[in-house]
């Protein structure tokens, strides 16, 4: 016993002085080196705290991990603000109306005491929140101003409140009994496609009237066609290139604010704002996989939906699928039928180039501008009644107005070209010459525009001149090749 004791006395200060002399001698017939391992503070408990705000680094700001858990607890609900409300609508004017500040979330306590009160001012200096109590006998024994002083709080006299007042704050409510359940999840926004586990090299393109994000390796092509048309659309088509069968992964991930939100499940997901009282839905014409925050589980988390779709294709196969992203609730035969749609309605936007001397307006008008619209929503377009293109530019690059209104107001304002089911009218307010090569069905039909101020104006057709005349059949454009207008 006592020769075990020495031989591990011996050790020891052998270590000792290899760490203090830097030795570079072998210990016990190994070129490895010891060191004595210097063992740092920390706290030891027997339950996992489960913290989401705080870490266990901040014990010393209280008195004990008992008040850390609880202010943790409380700021949780507060920052997470993922109330209950059962899919029933919320009346706003009602909760203003005692005072409420609906833009904040809502945290009630039936039963306060002095213990909770502490807890409450204390996550008030880390977050801005309506506090609000039943009236109970410990707020009767403090009705002194240091209460008050201290921290701003409503008292609902459950006596005299009105039921419906009571009912819309315990909708709002966010104060939930049970620890939340920590689920570490990245919140940012992200997309990602994936062959077999591995990230795909990828470029950009404009390409038949689509935005184009390609992902591809030796395996696989996967083009992304992004477009909008009232809402936000993206379709996959995904290539099998090779003889064997290809795992791809697709996931979207999109963070909300910060808001209160209620979730249904309806053909994809429809997700509510429950203040604002509107709808946003996420579909598609295939199956996806949806997750987003699970109140019934008691999972708490900030407000966002995450997109998951897996796809295996057979050797050489090709597939295609498509997500949209709106305001209105769409079948799967209208999610289909919106490709078409946009495609025509960019068509008949885009049916004209024009040919002029400025040519960074050729440039700005026929291939700048074309490329922007796509991904705009055509719903904003306004009537622009500027007639000086400098100050409608300045406009743009101010973005008091954006490219679709800015594209529709050379068009139809500063070229003049207006056009029905029937006739085309071309009465700019561009000075100067310029020819429009217009897409009539198939055909490129070129229209010459002359700038003479003079007092006549003229449509000449073939060789005849029509005078005082803006205005061009188009049962007669396809028959002749010489047009001019002359203004």
């Amino acid at each position: 016993m006592i020769i075990s004791v020495l031989v591990f006395l011996l050790i020891f200060i052998t270590i000792l002085k290899i760490k203090n002399k830097k030795s570079e001698k072998s210990l016990i017939k190994t070129k490895n080196l010891y060191y004595l391992a210097k063992p740092k503070k920390n706290i030891f408990t027997t339950r996992q705290m489960l913290l989401n705000f705080f870490n266990s680094q901040n014990f010393k700001q209280f008195k004990s991990l008992k008040e850390l858990k609880c202010v943790d607890h409380i700021l949780s609900c507060v920052l997470y603000n993922s109330p209950k409300t059962y899919g029933k609508e919320v009346d706003l004017k009602v909760l203003e109306n005692a005072g409420i500040n609906c833009n904040l979330p809502i945290f009630f306590v039936e039963n306060i005491d002095e213990v909770m009160f502490k807890h409450l001012i204390c996550a008030k200096n880390y977050a801005d929140f309506n506090i609000i109590f039943l009236n109970n006998s410990y707020l009767n024994k403090n009705k002194d101003k240091k209460l008050k002083n201290k921290i701003k709080f409503l008292v609902i006299d459950e006596k005299y409140c009105s039921l419906k007042l009571l009912n819309n704050i315990m909708l709002l409510n966010i104060n939930a009994k049970d620890k939340f359940k920590v689920k570490k999840i990245v919140l940012d926004n992200f997309f990602e496609i994936k062959n077999s586990g591995l990230k795909l090299n990828t470029i950009s393109k404009i390409d038949n009237n689509f935005y184009c994000d390609c992902y591809y390796n030796n395996n696989v092509d996967i083009e992304v066609q992004s477009f909008v048309y009232n809402g936000k659309f993206k379709k996959f088509i995904i290539n099998n290139k090779t003889s064997v069968n290809q795992k791809i992964k697709i996931k979207i991930q999109k963070k909300l604010d910060n808001k209160y939100y209620s979730y249904q499940k309806k053909n994809g997901l429809m997700i509510y704002d429950v203040l604002k009282k509107t709808k946003f839905f996420v579909q598609s014409d295939d199956y996806i996989k949806i997750q987003y925050p699970e109140n019934e589980n008691n999972i708490i988390e900030h407000p966002y939906f995450m997109i998951t779709k897996q796809i295996v294709l057979k050797p050489y196969q090709k597939t295609d699928f498509l997500l949209y992203f709106g305001n209105c609730f769409l079948t799967k035969t209208q999610i289909n039928s919106c490709v078409c749609n946009y495609l025509n309605r960019i068509k008949n936007i885009v049916n004209f180039s024009v040919k002029i001397d400025d040519k960074k307006l050729e440039y700005l008008f026929n291939e700048f501008l074309p490329k922007k619209i796509i991904l705009e929503d055509k719903k904003e377009s306004c009537s622009i009644n500027e007639k000086s293109y400098n100050v409608v530019y300045d406009l743009l690059k101010e973005k008091k107005i954006n490219y679709y209104q800015f594209y529709m107001w050379l068009k139809e304002k500063y070229f003049g070209f207006i056009e029905n089911e029937n006739f085309i009218k071309i009465n700019p307010l561009c000075e100067q010459s310029f020819d429009i090569n217009y897409k009539l069905k198939e055909d490129i039909i070129t229209i010459k525009v002359l700038i003479k101020k003079s007092c006549y104006s003229y449509v000449q057709i073939g060789n005849v001149k029509y005078y005082n005349y803006t205005i061009i059949p188009k049962n007669k454009i396809d028959k002749f090749t010489n047009l001019v207008l002359v203004i």
